[in-house]
């Protein structure tokens, strides 16, 4: 439980782990560990239930404790690739459904997934939340404008709001902490965009009440894109 969070469709509760919820479905996360720690040998291909994917080129990962992994698409060899700190990666082109197939030091180690190109994002993938109580006050959402309880994304789309809300960013230090680097640093911004404002700021503590309050209000103000 973590009151602050606000994540998945499911308020009150931090969705990071090794494990779901109710513990019976091993996330990505608990991979990587087992490549780090298990002598087992062992291949295995992330995002599974990423089925349908959008974009015609779509990067294929794999978490290890085998030196190198070949990766089989629709039985074809696209090649041998040595782990970098348990890690494999290929760029895949893919037009429909396609198996895909890692493989260790030998046959046996190996896993299987399936992946499909569409043309839409599958709506199964999109959480859809639902009205968010505020913390200090009632009516700060108006309908068709801003709010600090949109997301960074939307607000940023606007330039007016998202000068409003860079200096804020300065004063954050304390929920965003040490910075990541390459691709950390882009799934942590891709993750903050999707982040709803007012539940950053209340964990953060950048602003106090007032200020919160002063900044919605400007908000408000502003027409969303």
């Amino acid at each position: 439980a973590a009151d602050a969070r606000n994540e998945g469709g499911i308020p009150g509760r931090n969705q990071k782990g090794l494990v779901s919820f109710d513990r019976k479905t091993k996330k990505d996360s608990f991979y990587i560990y087992k490549a780090y720690l298990s002598k087992e040998p062992f291949v295995y291909l992330t995002k599974k239930r990423y089925i349908d994917r959008e974009q015609p080129v779509t990067e294929v990962k794999v978490y290890t404790n085998e030196p190198e992994v070949t990766l089989y698409v629709d039985g074809k060899d696209m090649g041998t690739q040595k782990a970098v700190d348990h890690i494999c990666r290929w760029n895949v082109e893919i037009s429909g459904e396609h198996k895909i197939k890692a493989v260790g030091s030998n046959e046996y180690i190996a896993d299987t997934m399936k992946i499909r190109k569409v043309e839409e994002k599958n709506p199964d993938y999109i959480v859809v939340g639902g009205s968010v109580h505020n913390w200090f006050n009632d009516g700060v959402e108006k309908e068709g404008y801003l709010s600090i309880m949109d997301s960074f994304g939307e607000i940023f789309s606007v330039p007016e709001a998202a000068a409003l809300l860079k200096p804020v960013l300065e004063g954050m230090g304390s929920l965003l902490g040490e910075r990541p680097e390459g691709e950390e640093a882009t799934d942590m911004m891709e993750m903050m965009m999707g982040f709803p404002v007012e539940t950053a700021l209340r964990m953060s503590k950048a602003l106090s009440k007032e200020q919160i309050i002063d900044l919605n209000n400007k908000l408000n103000q502003i027409k969303k894109a």
